[in-house]
């Protein structure tokens, strides 16, 4: 498992998080979200939805499998973007 900890910059809304699981879901890596004390399914629509991340918040991402550091690192791309 690899964890790392990313500033969100990507700005909130349905669209966001619908590129934010998008992204995940090309990955086979169990990927999951960590914020505010609650733990997600980045490739859950309504998980990413109930977090209601918000610009400059600090997550931590988690992912385990096969193509665990490319899904920490495209999670990371898309959270840290604008």
């Amino acid at each position: 498992m690899i964890e790392k900890n990313v500033k969100v910059k990507l700005q909130e809304g349905m669209e966001a998080a619908a590129l934010l699981v998008q992204t995940a879901c090309q990955y086979k890596s169990n990927i999951q979200i960590l914020a505010d004390e609650k733990t997600v399914n980045a490739k859950s629509i309504m998980g990413v939805m109930m977090l209601s991340m918000v610009e400059d918040e600090m997550v931590t991402i988690a992912a385990e499998g096969e193509d665990e550091a490319e899904a920490i690192e495209g999670i990371t791309a898309v959270l840290s973007s604008k």
